[in-house]
Formats: structure tokens, C-alpha cells, sequence
């Protein structure tokens, strides 16, 4: 590795860094406001949505994000970051039909009838964790570290905005709850738009390239995707 690529991978590290850093001053900083505007409770039902969200979001795009980094052409990434999107809209309408069919068994078994209206709102929640994942290895394959930095801080202001926003008239866990699910939203949609996907590139997306594509990174879904559900339920369980 050369000095000028020493350099350019300091300064990109030093990018993410500084935007994780500011992201978590911010919600620390404002942590000690937030306790006083709600209860145990509600910080205990929110732990309970983001848990359910978070076991199905590390597996919602079969773990194909990790391909994005990996093709010499772009139009292949494309094809990929379209497979994660369609994989995850899959999961998370298989989510949603079981949240609708299973409903109170989910609630018996979780022991917290608090969460029954939340539970519909998860599968949004998985769709756009899984959203915000593929949009996070696009950035990282085109280098657009900063956009990687602004994301962050932008999802985390959203967070303790809403969430003070709502604790301050009272909502309840509806606020903690709701700001979680607008900041993934907002996030996305920062990240979105840093990446430029061109007329060009999304006319060459054909279903044959999906399925190409889907078979030669076959590996991440068949491996990685069940070390990480393992790993995510041992956490969140």
C-alpha cells in the first residue's frame, strides 16, 4: 500500500468515525432528557419492538448486501442491491402475514399485550432496516464515506427529535417506538441520495440477471445468513 492510499483510507476512516462519534454524542447527550420524559416501561416496550425488528432486519436481505462491494461492474451491484430489495420485501410480507395470522400467540409468548399494535408496524421496520443496508454497501462501494457520516447524524438527530418531540406531549411509547421507525426512513432516504443509479443501469435490470446473480453469490444466504440469525437471537432472545 502506498503513502497516497494510506492516506485515503485514513481520511475515510476518519469520515466514519467522526460521523458514528457525533451520532453518538448526540443521543448521549440527550439520553438524560429522554429518561425524564418517559417511563421504564415505555423504554422496555421499545426494546421489545426494536429486538423483534432487529432478528428478522440482519437477515431481511439474505445477506446478499455483502455482495454489493464485490462485482468489478456496476451494473452488477445494481442487480445485486435489486435481489437484496426484492428478498427483503418478500421476508417482510411473510413477516407481515404471520404478525396478522399469529398475532396472539406472538403477544403470549413475548408476555407484553403492550406490543399487539407494534407488531404490525415490524415488518415495515425489517423492509427498511434491510433498505437502509443496501443503500449503506452501495455508499461504501462508490466511496461516498461523507454521505456514510451525514446518514448517521441525520438518523440519530430524527431519533431524539421525534422522540423529545412526542415525550413532550405525553405520548407515551408511541414516541420512542415511532421515532426509531422514522429515523430508518429518513436515513434511507439520506443515503439514497447519494447514490445516482443512472436510466442506463436500471433499463439492463432483467429477472435472468437477478437469478444469475442470486445463483453466483448463493454462499451468503446458504452461510453467512445462519451464523447471523443465530448470533442476532442469541442477543436479542
Amino acid at each position: 500500500m502506498n503513502a497516497n492510499s494510506k492516506n485515503e483510507f485514513s481520511r475515510n476512516a476518519l469520515t466514519l468515525i467522526s460521523g458514528t462519534a457525533a451520532a453518538q454524542a448526540i443521543l448521549i447527550a440527550l439520553t438524560p432528557v429522554l429518561t425524564r420524559l418517559y417511563t421504564p416501561e415505555d423504554f422496555g416496550l421499545l426494546a421489545l419492538f426494536v429486538s423483534f425488528s432487529s432478528i428478522f432486519g440482519a437477515i431481511a436481505n439474505g445477506r446478499y448486501e455483502l455482495a454489493i462491494v464485490l462485482p468489478e461492474e456496476d451494473d452488477e451491484a445494481y442487480t445485486i442491491a435489486a435481489l437484496c430489495i426484492m428478498v427483503a420485501f418478500c421476508i417482510s410480507f411473510i413477516l407481515f402475514l404471520c404478525v396478522n395470522i399469529f398475532h396472539q400467540q406472538i403477544i403470549n409468548l413475548i408476555g407484553n399485550k403492550a406490543i399487539s399494535f407494534w407488531l404490525y408496524l415490524t415488518p415495515l421496520s425489517v423492509f427498511f432496516i434491510a433498505f437502509y443496508n443496501v443503500l449503506n454497501y452501495l455508499n461504501v462501494r462508490f466511496k461516498r464515506y461523507e454521505a456514510l457520516a451525514k446518514a448517521n447524524v441525520i438518523k440519530t438527530l430524527t431519533l431524539v427529535s421525534i422522540q423529545i418531540t412526542c415525550g413532550a406531549i405525553k405520548n407515551g411509547a408511541s414516541g420512542l417506538i415511532s421515532g426509531h421507525l422514522l429515523a430508518s426512513i429518513v436515513g434511507s432516504l439520506s443515503l439514497a441520495r447519494g447514490v445516482s443509479i443512472g436510466t442506463s443501469s436500471l433499463k439492463l435490470l432483467s429477472i435472468d440477471k437477478i437469478k444469475r446473480v442470486a445463483l453466483r453469490y448463493k454462499n451468503f444466504p446458504l452461510f453467512s445468513m445462519w451464523a447471523v440469525l443465530c448470533n442476532t437471537l442469541s442477543v436479542n432472545l
